[in-house]
């Protein structure tokens, strides 16, 4: 595999630009599920998204996989909420 044209061994390992993204703060995650409610209607508990950010240190990659295996896979009825049970099951999958 890999490219001959551009001296690497594999066609993804291209550095085109580097960024670094902070870790969230708690406030980070609460605005950004309290976002999914607007869209949705489906509520994060407050001890959900405190279980989600103690998991998580606010890392933003794992903060937002949470979330999408809470809404998207465990709990697809935007009627039900997102509590701290599911946010723990959701990092088992």
């Amino acid at each position: 595999g890999g490219s001959e044209r551009l001296n690497t061994s594999s066609p993804f390992n291209i550095k085109a630009e580097s960024l670094t993204l902070s870790n969230f703060s708690f406030t980070d995650v609460q605005n950004l599920y309290e976002q999914h409610t607007t869209a949705t209607g489906q509520v994060f508990t407050p001890e959900a998204v405190q279980q989600a950010y103690y998991l998580t240190d606010g890392q933003p990659w794992l903060v937002n996989a949470l979330a999408r295996q809470a809404t998207q896979v465990l709990v697809q009825d935007v009627n039900e909420p997102i509590t701290a049970e599911v946010i723990n099951q959701a990092k088992e999958i």
